[in-house]
């Protein structure tokens, strides 16, 4: 079983750095410059260790939510802290507002358009590592305090599955560091749709 386990996990590292790539690249050309990835780890991490991985329950996060379909079935989730939320929407539209519960038209929708395309090109990557078609929907952004959005993911997810795949990216341009969590909210059956298939594409 230990075996199994081990096995799974690389190939969820396998997938999740072909889609971090992905998302690199697509950054980059949305944002018309060079974006780097720094670094990234997976783990597949209990529902009820969401807020504590995450940091303070209070610190205030913004969340991009598509829902997926295809060959793959389940939920994937881009996750930035305020720090980096409010870098990314500086770029995006010049300005920052700290409170992301008060977040305004403009920034959410750049926020909507920016999680769909590194998202989807994140799952792009996957598809393209793992020969399966994914069908991804339209993105659904929400925002708030760590601890609400964590109890709301688990809530509406932990009849399904009470683990998730955690994906920590660091992106970084001249001199800023973004940090990035991609949460992975597979249905039981999806991880070993992923290993046969990378089993059949080596």
């Amino acid at each position: 079983m230990g075996g199994d386990t081990k096995k799974h996990e690389e190939i969820l590292r396998t997938a999740a750095l072909a889609g971090a790539e992905s998302s690199r690249a697509a950054l980059s050309m949305f944002l018309e410059r060079e974006i780097m990835l720094d670094d990234i780890s997976v783990e597949t991490a209990p529902l009820a260790r969401l807020a504590d991985i995450m940091g303070d329950e209070e610190a205030e996060i913004v969340a991009v939510l598509i829902e997926l379909g295809g060959g793959l079935h389940g939920n994937i989730m881009l996750l930035l802290d305020s720090k980096s939320s409010c870098l990314l929407a500086e770029q995006l539209v010049g300005f920052c507002d700290a409170d992301s519960a008060d977040m305004d038209e403009m920034t959410s929708s750049s926020f909507a358009e920016t999680g769909n395309i590194m998202l989807t090109s994140f799952l792009n990557g996957v598809s393209e590592k793992s020969g399966i078609s994914l069908e991804p929907q339209q993105p659904f952004i929400t925002g708030g305090p760590c601890g609400a959005v964590m109890d709301h993911i688990m809530i509406t997810y932990d009849t399904i599955s009470d683990e998730c795949v955690l994906i920590k990216t660091i992106y970084s341009d001249s001199g800023h560091s973004l940090c990035a969590y991609v949460l992975f909210l597979p249905y039981p059956e999806t991880t070993e749709v992923l290993a046969e298939s990378e089993m059949r594409n080596g």
